[in-house]
C-alpha cells in the first residue's frame, strides 16, 4: 500500500499508466525501501489508487425504497470495523425486512434506529489525515501513536464498542433447502 496526502488529483479513474505515475512521482524521491518497491511497481498489471475519504449521513440510511448498508451507509475509518458493521447491517436490515412482513417503511424505520446507534463505532472521523500525515513531525507523531499503550487501549475499546449490540433472533421464516451434493 502507498499512501501519501495530496489535493485531489485528477487523472482518468481506468489508466492504470497514470496511476502508476502518480504513485512514482510521489515517491520518486523517498530513499530507504521505496526505490526498490517502486521497481516492484511496475510487474503489478493492476493498480487502484483512490482516496480514504469519508461521507457524512445525515442520520437515516433509508429513503424511499432504497436501503444503504455497510461502507455506504457507515463507512468506517480503516479501524479493522468495516466488515463487521456490514454484517451486522444486513442482518438487522434483513430480519427487519422479514419481520415486517416486507413493509419496507416501517423495516427501514426499525432498521435506522437500530443501526444508528450501532454505527456510532464508526466515528465521524477520516483516518487519511492521521495515517498520512504532511509533516516529518505528524509521520513521527503517527508512528509513535501506533506503537504506544495508548493505541492498545484505544483498540480493546474498539472491539468493546464493536461488540456493543444485541442482535435480535430474527424468526426464521423461509425454511432453509436441503444441501444438495457438493460440487467438485
Amino acid at each position: 500500500m502507498y499512501m501519501f496526502t495530496a489535493p485531489e488529483l485528477d487523472y482518468p479513474r481506468h489508466d492504470i499508466a497514470a496511476q502508476r505515475r502518480i504513485v512514482e512521482e510521489t515517491f520518486a524521491d523517498m530513499g530507504w525501501h521505496a526505490p526498490r518497491m517502486l521497481a516492484d511497481l511496475a510487474d503489478f498489471d493492476d493498480i487502484y489508487l483512490d482516496s480514504i475519504s469519508q461521507v457524512r449521513m445525515n442520520g437515516t440510511y433509508t429513503r424511499g425504497r432504497v436501503a444503504l448498508l455497510g461502507d455506504a451507509a457507515y463507512g468506517n475509518t480503516l479501524a479493522g470495523f468495516g466488515t463487521g458493521l456490514a454484517v451486522v447491517g444486513a442482518y438487522v436490515l434483513a430480519g427487519e425486512l422479514a419481520s415486517a412482513a416486507g413493509d419496507h417503511i416501517t423495516a427501514f424505520a426499525n432498521y435506522d434506529r437500530i443501526m444508528k446507534r450501532y454505527a456510532k463505532i464508526a466515528g465521524n472521523n477520516n483516518a487519511g489525515p492521521f495515517l498520512a500525515p504532511k509533516t516529518a513531525l505528524g509521520i513521527k507523531a503517527r508512528n509513535w501513536f501506533l506503537g504506544s499503550r495508548l493505541f492498545t487501549l484505544m483498540m480493546k475499546y474498539g472491539d468493546k464498542a464493536a461488540n456493543d449490540i444485541d442482535l435480535i433472533d430474527y424468526p426464521q421464516l423461509v425454511e432453509p433447502t436441503p444441501q444438495h451434493s457438493r460440487l467438485n
